[in-house]
């Protein structure tokens, strides 16, 4: 062991003298709102507290430091944001915020929500056709609109949006997050029919909005099995909602 030591002290030797590879150190909206959202949903279902800390920490970071005169960025580097926020970016914000207030109760969640979703009707909407372009007007180095509704390494921007609008809409009983929703979907149907094994993020979503389950936990004491209970229990279409007393619950 301690004559590989030595040989191994010395290949590092011999290898610091070459040219290091260049280390991408920058921090992106859209990868950081999937991690924020798989942390959350971890720590919920296996009960680690620090899980759901680092998700709120990377939270923070992010409405801290990549939101600009209310505008958001795609990217953040060496204390300087670049590039306007694509679809993506909104999508994901917008979908882990949900996450946390659903895991949280935390209200600032699901106010910043709604706030994104204003954002992403008015600045990425399709008005004549429906959906939703990746980019907005504000993307000056784009020469054309584009839309793109299939997954690649990461869910499509418009199934998150379409997930997201589904909750939004069990969540505040605001019948307009439902008809975006649809609208979202019936304008890229046709492509679903066409290549749906890149789709299911949007078939996911459509399953949510058509079937979710909506369980709302009213706190009145301290007894846990019914929620240990919910977690033991596959639900992907459910909506979680805790709430001291129904009154908070819209009409």
């Amino acid at each position: 062991m301690e004559k590989e030591r030595k040989l191994l002290n010395i290949l590092f030797e011999k290898r610091k003298k070459r040219i290091f590879p260049n280390l991408d150190n920058k921090v992106l909206t859209d990868c950081n709102g999937l991690m924020i959202n798989a942390l959350a949903n971890a720590s919920w279902i296996f009960n680690k507290k620090e899980w759901l800390n680092e998700a709120e920490n990377t939270y923070f970071f992010l409405y801290e430091n990549l939101i600009h005169n209310n505008e958001l960025y795609h990217s953040w580097k060496d204390s300087k944001v670049k590039t306007f926020a694509t679809l993506d970016d909104y999508a994901n914000f917008m979908r882990c915020s949900i996450t946390l207030f659903e895991k949280t109760s935390k209200k600032k969640y699901l106010d910043n929500a709604i706030k994104f979703s204003e954002k992403i009707l008015k600045e990425f909407k399709d008005i004549k056709n429906g959906g939703f372009y990746i980019n907005s007007e504000k993307t000056k180095d784009v020469f054309t609109k584009l839309k793109s509704i299939y997954d690649s390494a990461i869910p499509s921007g418009v199934s998150l949006v379409v997930e997201s609008f589904a909750k939004l809409f069990y969540l505040t009983g605001n019948i307009t997050f439902y008809d975006e929703a649809e609208l979202a979907l019936k304008s890229v149907s046709g492509n679903i029919n066409k290549n749906f094994f890149s789709s299911a993020s949007l078939i996911n979503s459509n399953d949510i909005l058509k079937k979710g389950i909506h369980v709302v936990l009213l706190k009145i004491n301290k007894n846990t099995s019914i929620l240990d209970k919910i977690k033991q229990v596959c639900l992907p279409n459910m909506i979680y909602q805790e709430i001291e007393n129904s009154k908070e619950l819209p009409k």
